[in-house]
């Protein structure tokens, strides 16, 4: 009783993961024998109609007969573009907000209960700092293994065959480095962009010990840099001055969506990269002069 009622918000979020993957499998199913089904009444009907085609329609018929037309959805670029879009898109905004929610609440009643006191009291500020910083990033991997897994399901019985997202819209980076390129540096990518929503609520909580103001603070916090991005370097910065469209790459909320249409995956990978090793810094900044902090935790009640 004690782990759960220690880790509750953690096992919610655990339940809701395990749901969502089985959703996805049993998505990823239905959509294949759905065409799957099609694929057979369109071979019934060119069977039962041959005569009547020519030209074009013809030659199609001849295809589908001589199983030529295959299941597009059962490619994996397919199957995960259809997640991405179906499922796991709104995780651009829930996903900062469950590791604010799931990552500090033990953290910040270190500080709020004056636990902080008594530990720094036994304990050089070093030690401290790495037993709360340990405890503040054991979410960090939590996201990435959740789209680890999610490619696991979308790569099963699957073919790899670049040829049909080369005929369609979709973005996948450079094909030629194949799918396991791309799935690293995907998982990659959100690995550094959860480090970072966790930086960003450490910066946050070095002031506010109040864990409901320390949400929703951190979480405006991000909205507001997300929309300085979008709104002054992209649009004005890079749309106006620059006249360019790789500005779309400065989107901290891109984790999930992993837009590449405008960039490479370096320089996508690039930018997640600096925008934790900026807040790592200025983590470090926060936290650095131990006398302050001693006197923030003595004003709580």
């Amino acid at each position: 009783m004690k782990f759960i009622k220690k880790n509750f918000l953690f096992i919610i979020c655990l339940c809701w993961g395990i749901i969502t993957l089985f959703s996805i499998n049993s998505g990823i199913n239905e959509r294949i024998a759905m065409e799957d089904k099609g694929l057979v009444n369109l071979k019934n009907n060119c069977l039962k109609n041959y005569d009547h085609y020519q030209g074009e329609a013809k030659a199609t018929c001849d295809k589908i007969i001589n199983g030529e037309e295959i299941n597009t959805r059962k490619n994996f670029y397919i199957k995960f573009s259809e997640v991405q879009t179906e499922n796991i898109r709104n995780l651009a905004i829930l996903c900062p907000l469950i590791l604010i929610i799931i990552s500090s609440y033990e953290v910040n009643t270190i500080f709020k209960s004056k636990i902080a006191l008594l530990m720094l009291k036994r304990e050089r500020y070093f030690t401290f700092l790495k037993k709360v910083f340990k405890k503040m990033y054991r979410y960090v991997f939590m996201f990435p293994l959740f789209m680890l897994l999610i490619f696991l399901i979308c790569s099963l019985n699957s073919s790899f065959d670049t040829k049909i997202v080369l005929n369609s819209l979709l973005v996948f980076g450079d094909l030629k480095t194949g799918p396991v390129f791309y799935v690293v540096a995907y998982i990659i990518n959100i690995l550094f962009f959860s480090a970072f929503y966790l930086n960003l609520t450490l910066i946050v909580m070095r002031k506010q010990h109040n864990y409901f103001l320390l949400v929703i603070e951190s979480f405006l916090l991000l909205i507001a840099i997300q929309l300085f991005l979008e709104v002054v370097v992209n649009g004005i910065i890079f749309n106006k001055i620059i006249n360019s469209s790789i500005g779309l790459v400065f989107n901290i909320l891109n984790g999930f969506t992993f837009n590449l249409a405008n960039a490479s995956i370096p320089i996508t990978l690039l930018f997640s990269f600096s925008c934790f090793i900026i807040t790592s810094i200025i983590v470090y900044l926060r936290y650095k002069n131990k006398e302050q902090l001693v006197i923030d935790c003595e004003k709580n009640n």
